[in-house]
């Protein structure tokens, strides 16, 4: 049986096409107001007051692995870490990615590389909320709630 047709505030069509866009549209303006200090305003996504596991651990592994990247080796074991350390133990592709950017980029582009992942969930999420019945801005804003909700993952930690 097919789902009745999906309908916006004025009676438009609501597909996954315009979910989208919209749910772009309202990240981009909340991620760009939330995130200005780290996009704009010189501050590194890095912190070294809670916990410091961001700064201390994760930022040299970022370091590393693009020291690796453009070795042209990938990740492997480097003594560059601590008494040493296999760089493929946290292992996630969007790392890879952010490895081909060089050294003295990494600082600057984990705000982007954090905003990307919170963003994609909460897309995923918005067509999750639209799969079991929440269409339309309903879905959208599930989508956001769910990208901008309680304390987000920054490293998989």
């Amino acid at each position: 049986m097919d789902h009745p047709t999906k309908t916006g505030a004025r009676g438009g069509q609501w597909g996954p096409g315009r979910t989208t866009l919209v749910y772009l549209g309202l990240f981009a303006l909340l991620a760009s107001i939330m995130a200005s200090p780290f996009l704009w305003g010189g501050y590194g996504f890095a912190y070294v007051d809670i916990g410091g596991d961001t700064y201390v651990q994760f930022y040299p592994l970022n370091v590393e692995i693009a020291r690796q990247m453009a070795e042209g080796v990938g990740p492997s074991w480097s003594f560059r870490l601590g008494l040493g350390a296999y760089t493929a133990t946290h292992f996630d592709p969007i790392w890879m990615i952010q490895g081909l950017l060089p050294e003295s980029s990494q600082l600057q582009a984990r705000i982007y590389v954090y905003l990307f992942k919170i963003g994609l969930g909460g897309l995923l999420f918005a067509f999750y909320a639209g799969m079991v019945g929440l269409r339309g801005m309903l879905g959208v804003l599930a989508g956001l709630a769910y990208a901008f909700s309680d304390y987000a993952v920054i490293n998989a930690q």
